[in-house]
């Protein structure tokens, strides 16, 4: 490798947070550090502890803003002008591959914000940069709040700053929000939350959190196994009644209907009463059928194979790329059944099935980016505080690590154009990505198996 500045950085960057998460791990599993380190913090020292690390963060964060005006934000400043210019309406149709309207109406409000302060939307200007990367921060922050007060709550306060700390200084949550300006944090946060509030009982606002995820990206879809398995145990296995198998339905239509409300605006023109419900199947179909290709940098099975960038319908064996990834999601979805079953009401595993889902399908369908996995992470954190034991921290901490490289290697060395199928580094992390998921759905095999043996016991 050529010794330049942004090749030095990228290793000191990544063995910065290797070393990082080394030290955390035996710190907390290493029985005289573990003894020290879990003496009780009051609440005060750990909220102003946590104030420090989000400042930190922040600060850390704000720098990377300017650097870089790659990933949507052509699209992003685009479309908000638009909005403020034509409104909502037909713009679906005017567009071929769209957000979903939650998005859009947050595109809006910065452009109705920013037309407010008199600011105009230059593309490559540091403004301009800097406005469209802050709802990504700021859902960075978030999640690294929600992961404190989850965990505090459920475990200690110095274990809740711990894990915010390592989600918030992950190079990977930095880089894909702040120097790229992708918004992969914005819906990872629903998907934590929807997973979070599943696991505590409170479905009802659940739906209405993985709706919230689905009208920002729709990617939030994999983990839709998941809130049918809490539907499933907490409203028909658990105290079954008709009256609050019929609150959860109107609950559930209700959330639905917040769906149908937000794309009204984008299909029926009140001036005029036209109403295009086409524009809906229009705007859907171009987002399910866009990036037809078995991988799109995303380092998994198929740029190990020599896939990368090449069309889905190519032939691999018997089938084409697409009926594999077809055929990979039902297996997937399968699998998570069985999980479900086995794990039966130990509500930690919800997260961990949620992860396995993502992970799988990143690792193993086709039309998956690099970022796709992104959501993963919350999750795995999630699923560790929910059961703390070594192999789940190494479960969250191994793809926070390996994620970081994947999206460098992306959007900073090998983009779509300079990519070659002969590239040896992408398929040395395709290897290490397939490892950590082995080791995921080994971990899983491991705890179904002991809660059998403690059942039969």
């Amino acid at each position: 490798m050529e010794i330049t500045t942004k090749n030095v950085s990228v290793i000191i960057i990544t063995l910065l947070f290797a070393s990082l998460s080394v030290f955390f791990y035996f710190l907390l599993f290493e029985k005289k550090a573990k003894d020290s380190f879990l003496e009780p913090i009051s609440k005060t020292d750990a909220g102003m502890n946590l104030l420090l690390i989000m400042t930190v963060a922040l600060f850390l964060r704000l720098p990377c803003t300017v650097l870089s005006h790659d990933g949507d934000l052509r699209y992003f400043m685009n479309a908000s002008e638009e909005f403020l210019n034509q409104g909502f309406f037909g713009f679906f149709s005017r567009w071929s591959i769209v957000y979903p309207p939650l998005f859009e109406y947050l595109l809006f409000l910065i452009g109705k914000i920013s037309s407010f302060l008199g600011i105009t939307f230059i593309f490559g200007s540091k403004l301009t940069t800097f406005i469209f990367k802050i709802p990504g921060i700021i859902c960075d922050l978030l999640t690294g709040y929600t992961l404190y007060h989850v965990t505090a709550k459920h475990q200690s306060r110095n274990l809740a700053l711990t894990l915010s700390l390592l989600y918030l200084f992950s190079p990977v949550t930095i880089l894909d929000s702040s120097y790229i300006g992708q918004v992969d944090s914005i819906y990872s946060l629903f998907t934590l939350l929807t997973v979070y509030l599943i696991c505590t009982k409170r479905l009802e606002l659940s739906y209405f959190a993985f709706v919230a995820g689905f009208l920002f990206k729709y990617q939030i879809i994999f983990i839709t196994p998941v809130l049918i398995f809490g539907i499933i145990n907490q409203v028909i296995l658990t105290d079954f009644s008709w009256k609050r198998f019929f609150h959860h339905f109107r609950v559930g239509l209700a959330a639905i209907g917040c769906i149908l409300l937000s794309y009204l605006p984008f299909l029926y023109q009140p001036s005029t009463g036209e109403f295009r419900p086409e524009d809906l199947f229009h705007t859907l179909g171009n987002s399910l059928g866009s990036y037809g290709r078995a991988s799109l940098n995303s380092y998994n099975f198929w740029t190990l194979v020599g896939y990368n960038l090449v069309d889905e319908k190519t032939a691999f064996g018997p089938f084409s790329c697409s009926t594999w990834g077809t055929i990979v999601i039902a297996a997937l979805v399968c699998s998570s059944i069985v999980m479900f079953l086995k794990y039966g009401k130990d509500s930690s595993s919800y997260p961990i099935i949620g992860a396995f889902l993502i992970f799988g399908m990143y690792c193993f369908s086709t039309k998956m980016m690099g970022r796709y996995l992104f959501p993963a992470l919350g999750l795995l954190f999630l699923g560790f505080v929910l059961k703390p034991d070594r192999k789940r921290f190494l479960c969250a901490l191994l793809p926070t690590n390996l994620l970081f490289c994947c999206i460098v290697l992306d959007y900073l060395y090998y983009p779509y154009s300079a990519y070659r199928p002969e590239l040896l580094m992408p398929r040395i992390l395709s290897v290490l990505v397939l490892g950590c998921f082995g080791f995921l759905v080994w971990t899983i095999t491991g705890e179904i198996r002991r809660n059998s043996f403690l059942q039969k016991n």
